[in-house]
């Protein structure tokens, strides 16, 4: 089951702003009780990662096992986001725009290819081409995006976990260690060398095959 955040095309974010609260988990979590989805295995990303971290920690026993792609607990690591959201939201967007201009267009501010492929799924291209996330609104409250909440001393989640680092990514560093074993002490961190924070999309042979080893290994729960 892929879940999108209330609908949120990007970092939980619509169109009027971001939602109160920072993170989606009663969402998530309503969602997968109506889908009759518990406990269930959950992978996360970037952002998408630090909501299904909230989500094992508030919510225990609804997670079976937990995936978290190239993000740490906390509020490190964001400066590349940050940056882009910016950077895209002060490109000025064509009226017209088809796949090669779109490329073009993009290709000024982003220049990893994977990651202008994924950025191209949340532009409408034609003749009026236009965002279909709130990108001036993302880029707006970057600070609310990238909070991290209190966590109350003693809160843990003991199920397994596994985090995915890309190697040339700055989102998971040493400093982020003392917090992921203080509050997922059943973690291991493998890092896809070749990869950067887009790791699912820059190498996702590799991405897929520790996903497939980790359920392999009797951590897969519900899909």
């Amino acid at each position: 089951m892929s879940h999108s955040l209330n609908h949120h095309r990007r970092e939980g974010i619509t169109h009027r702003g971001p939602e109160p609260g920072v993170f989606r988990t009663l969402h998530v979590h309503e969602t997968l009780v109506a889908h009759a989805a518990l406990p269930a295995m959950v992978i996360g990303h970037s952002m998408g990662g630090k909501t299904a971290m909230m989500l094992a920690l508030n919510h225990p026993n609804a997670v079976h096992s937990l995936i978290v792609a190239d993000i740490a607990p906390g509020e490190g690591g964001f400066a590349q986001s940050r940056q882009l959201a910016h950077d895209l939201a002060a490109l000025p967007l064509p009226d017209y725009l088809d796949r090669a201009g779109a490329e073009a267009w993009l290709g000024q501010v982003i220049t990893d290819p994977p990651v202008r492929d994924l950025m191209l799924m949340n532009l409408e291209l034609g003749e009026k081409s236009r965002w279909r996330i709130g990108l001036q609104q993302i880029a707006a409250s970057m600070s609310a995006i990238i909070g991290w909440p209190p966590i109350v001393p003693g809160v843990h989640y003991n199920g397994p976990t596994l985090f995915i680092a890309g190697g040339n990514s700055r989102y998971i560093q040493p400093a982020s260690y003392p917090a992921m074993r203080r509050l997922f002490p059943h973690y291991r961190l493998e890092t896809i060398r070749e990869a950067g924070h887009w790791v699912h999309a820059q190498a996702p042979a590799a991405f897929l095959a520790l996903v497939q080893g980790f359920m392999d290994s009797g951590h897969g729960g519900e899909a």
